[in-house]
């Protein structure tokens, strides 16, 4: 028998180690109300569980990601170190919490662990003692299933797997909003074989009218075994037709200038040569020497997203160390970072220049790779005179000037000729083109074809563009009725453009609000994206959408840029581009890597002309009627007696508005938000470019009408500070400490 006081005093370790187990949990999971979640293999390696980590339940439930409706209740649990792993019997799971070193190790139900008497793991002992843990009560015994039945929070908000046909789909409720319905079957984005042939089709060869053979594999490019294993591990087996054009210029240390589709895979093409030449240099890199390779990219997601990918890449190469300085992150824990040293870093440009002023041992002078990713966005960002001064810096600091430089985007307007010249010698040209029987390679720089004049768009033949004209006072309406229509078909993943930080918040707040019979009009979740988030939010927002589960992304023009978000199978761009350019970065969003999808464009009336510039441009949307939209509308029939079948007077119109007035007149704070977004929509408007005035022109505005689309009864004034934008700002500096 044990003292008291050796009782005590193991509660006292039982209760340490479950509270720092559950806030790793916390760290690690985006938690939806009272719910988390986390996704693991167990220890064979079978398909991937869900842990549901529910305070209110005061249990773990275990959810196969790849049978739905198969669950597992937990009744026994431990919280170790990672040197003492008890044995389980039956289903037995490890999760690595990377911040304090503990494993979680489960038992489910249906295989319990006999008991034990004595012992050190902490799911060892009288079931009466386990029961003394701190709430949740995780160690009691399982309780019986309940009917299926929709609950609020019984399900995660993100899925990985996709869903087979006719499976169970319950999306989490916004807050204060009534339990959604079910949604369709989701439906993933279906491969086109003309496009797939297109993205893997024949390799661009030196001469551009006689196309060499395909590369039926990596290792025809040049790879070594080893990363070509990695890859097969990644599930990349076959090169695309930019890669197989890229991968062998750069193995020579050629300077590459490179235009090809979004979603075309041009991310591989520059970080497979760049980490074959470093894993095969002799004698190994130390990361003490110092910074090799360096990828400038416009924003802090792309950051994210390229740092993710080559992590993954240089996984069983430990001796090339990943990283990544991006705004908004901690200076001083990337300071330590550089000290330590980065054999391959990925940076934006307005942080990687204060680290080369201020950080005495951040040390560039081995750099052998530089690589320019979505160079015009870098341009079009106001980067153009950092990227002078960090070229001129490391080039000052570099041991040898032998640099292979690589600058890669979807578009290379003519404004990106005097970078070119600056950063590039003698670079190899190469264009890649959906439907194009080969893409053209060429000696010498220069943005290509359309350097001297409108260059045709390049769009993904397996996109189906559409656009419809919306009146002023109906874009809410319309904005709910295509999402709806994707919804209702099983297009499950879509992402939202519009123009400004404000708007974005207005429509993340009001679209849960709307409901239909104490249901939502859209039962998903609304994921919010754009540059006034503080850096927390802002990452988290990004990896959840990147996860793969049902959601509608709202953002702005920060999302167009090389993000990679899997299975979305529809943009909707509910403010039009001021460019012609960035109307294609939009819609790469989807469509991606011969995946067909759908683009949608809002266009008013006095904006139709946008077609004809890019109908100009070798890219025609089709018209798509607005009445068909609405047809998706709860209180959607016949039109009324005596009236004409349009738009203004459809009875799912008059039904919408009437919700959306309901909305607005029940809460003080979403008006604020559309006064708010309604002043900067106006003044973002009349920011347009010059080049596109004549389209875009801020006097052609019906103020009155436009007020209708945020839900005002009419237009507030245009003079005045945004609160929304001001709050926005605070809780920046109250995150950074600033």
């Amino acid at each position: 028998m044990r003292s008291a006081r050796a009782r005590r005093h193991a509660q006292d370790l039982q209760s340490a180690h479950f509270t720092a187990a559950r806030k790793s949990l916390s760290q690690h999971v985006r938690l939806a109300g009272a719910l988390g979640m986390i996704e693991f293999e167990d220890s064979r390696r079978e398909p991937r569980w869900h842990i549901f980590f529910s305070h209110s339940a005061g249990r773990l439930r275990l959810r196969c990601a790849c049978c739905p409706g198969t669950y597992r209740q937990v009744s026994r649990w431990s919280c170790v170190s990672r040197s003492r792993v008890p044995t389980c019997i039956g289903l037995r799971t490890r999760c690595t919490m990377e911040d304090d070193g503990l494993l979680l190790n489960f038992v489910t139900d249906e295989a319990p662990a006999p008991r034990k008497r004595g012992g050190s793991g902490r799911g060892a002992g009288p079931a009466h003692k386990r029961r003394r843990l701190p709430e949740p009560r995780l160690g009691e015994a399982p309780r019986p299933e309940r009917p299926a039945q929709p609950q609020p929070r019984a399900e995660p908000a993100v899925s990985r797997a996709p869903r087979e046909a006719g499976a169970e789909r319950r999306a989490p409720r916004a807050e204060g909003a009534q339990p959604p319905r079910e949604l369709a079957a989701r439906v993933a984005p279906a491969l086109s074989a003309p496009a797939v042939a297109d993205v893997f089709g024949e390799r661009v060869s030196a001469k551009a009218a006689q196309p060499a053979v395909p590369a039926e594999s990596f290792g025809a490019l040049g790879v070594s075994e080893a990363l070509g294993v990695r890859l097969a591990t990644l599930s990349f087996t076959r090169p695309t037709r930019v890669q197989q054009a890229v991968i062998p210029a750069l193995l020579q240390r050629r300077d590459v200038l490179v235009r090809s589709d979004t979603g075309s895979g041009k991310t591989l093409a520059y970080l497979l040569p760049v980490a074959e030449r470093l894993i095969e240099q002799t004698p190994r890199l130390v990361r003490a020497a110092g910074t090799a390779a360096l990828v400038l990219v416009p924003t802090r997601e792309l950051c994210l997203q390229v740092l993710s990918s080559l992590q993954a890449l240089l996984l069983p190469f430990h001796w090339v160390v990943p990283g990544a300085v991006m705004g908004g992150e901690n200076r001083q824990k990337e300071k330590a970072r550089l000290r330590r040293g980065v054999t391959f870093l990925v940076a934006t440009p307005g942080r990687l220049l204060d680290h080369l002023r201020s950080t005495e041992s951040f040390c560039t002078a081995p750099l052998r790779w530089l690589v320019l990713d979505e160079a015009d966005r870098l341009l079009d960002l106001g980067f153009e005179e950092d990227l002078t001064q960090i070229h001129a810096l490391l080039t000052q600091r570099a041991d040898s000037p032998a640099c292979c430089t690589a600058l890669l985007s979807a578009t290379l307007p003519p404004r990106l000729d005097r970078l070119i010249h600056v950063a590039l010698r003698d670079p190899l040209s190469v264009s890649v083109e959906c439907g194009a029987q080969a893409g053209g390679r060429q000696e010498g720089g220069g943005a290509g074809a359309g350097a001297g004049g409108e260059a045709a768009l390049s769009i993904p033949q397996q996109l189906d563009q559409r656009y419809v004209e919306v009146p002023a006072k109906l874009r809410l309406v319309a904005l709910v009725a295509a999402l709806r229509a994707w919804l209702l078909r099983g297009i499950q993943r879509l992402v939202v453009f519009v123009s400004t930080c404000e708007s974005v918040e207005f429509y993340a707040r009001m679209l849960p609000l709307l409901e239909a019979s104490g249901e939502p009009l859209l039962p998903c979740r609304i994921f919010k994206l754009h540059g006034s988030l503080p850096q927390t939010e802002r990452v988290s927002a990004f990896r959840e959408f990147q996860e793969g589960g049902a959601g509608i992304l709202v953002c702005t023009d920060v999302a167009a840029r090389g993000l990679d978000f899997p299975a979305v199978g529809a943009a909707l761009q509910l403010d039009p581009p001021g460019l012609a350019e960035d109307y294609v970065h939009r819609v790469g969003r989807t469509a991606r890597v011969g995946h067909k999808g759908e683009a949608l464009l809002f266009l008013l009336p006095s904006e139709l002309k946008f077609v004809e510039l890019l109908a100009s441009r070798a890219t025609r949307p089709a018209e798509q009627k607005l009445l068909t939209l609405l047809a998706s509308l709860p209180g959607a029939g016949a039109p009324r007696q005596g009236r004409p079948s349009c738009p203004e007077t459809h009875p799912a119109t008059y039904d919408m508005l009437r919700r959306v007035a309901a909305v607005m007149g029940a809460d003080e704070a979403t008006r604020r938000v559309a006064k708010d977004a309604f002043r900067s929509h106006v003044r973002a408007y009349a920011a347009h470019p010059a080049a596109s005035k004549a389209i875009f022109h801020v006097k052609k505005l019906h103020l009155g009408h436009l007020a209708a689309a945020w839900g005002l009864k009419e237009a507030p004034q245009l003079i005045g500070r945004s609160g929304t934008k001001a709050s926005l700002q605070q809780r920046k500096r109250a995150t950074h400490g600033r």
